[in-house]
């Protein structure tokens, strides 16, 4: 049998281990991008749950390798935030919405 301590270290083993593999994998949230610019666009993106974020019209960093020429503006894409080096979200990629 665990004791209350061992169980409670193996729970937060797994929240880390869940957490850093949603970082790996991004976000993924639909939206709409109304600009771009040459290293951030303005959106308005649905509710993002894991981030505690409401829908909002927002500027968001684009990382470096993400072609800002292809991203559409007033179309419905699919946004991949990731976190960035400081801790901050960023737009990792971009797709037309499914």
């Amino acid at each position: 049998m665990f004791s209350r301590a061992a169980l409670f270290i193996v729970l937060l083993v797994v929240a880390s281990l869940a957490l850093a593999a949603d970082d790996a994998q991004g976000i993924k949230v639909n939206a709409v991008v109304h600009s771009v610019t040459a290293d951030k666009i303005n959106v308005s993106h649905e509710m993002i749950p894991e981030l505690g974020w409401p829908p909002m019209t927002m500027d968001l960093a684009v990382a470096p390798d993400v072609d800002v020429g292809a991203i559409p503006t007033e179309t419905p894409v699919e946004l991949e935030l990731i976190k960035g080096n400081d801790g901050i979200y960023q737009v990792g990629g971009v797709r037309a919405a499914q």
